[in-house]
């Protein structure tokens, strides 16, 4: 996805933390319009993560689910 792109190169497990062109608080919000929890905004915690996303994806999403979070993740930051 253009502009988006892995935080940390490490292995992860359920959780992973993404860096984004846009403003995570912005994508957040634009996210839940469409009905979807996008995930924390890490900039309250550490300020060097200003530009990053905590995601979590867990055996309880459906593809259909992920598939979703995915376009609409790549129509915003686009």
């Amino acid at each position: 996805m253009p502009g988006v792109r892995l935080a940390f190169q490490a292995p992860f497990f359920h959780e992973f933390v993404l860096q984004l062109p846009k403003s995570p608080e912005r994508v957040v919000k634009a996210l839940a319009k469409q009905k979807i929890l996008a995930g924390i905004p890490l900039k309250a915690y550490d300020r060097q993560l200003k530009d990053s996303l905590l995601v979590a994806v867990t055996e309880n999403r459906t593809r259909e689910e992920i598939d979703a979070f995915a376009h609409h993740l790549a129509s915003i930051v686009s």
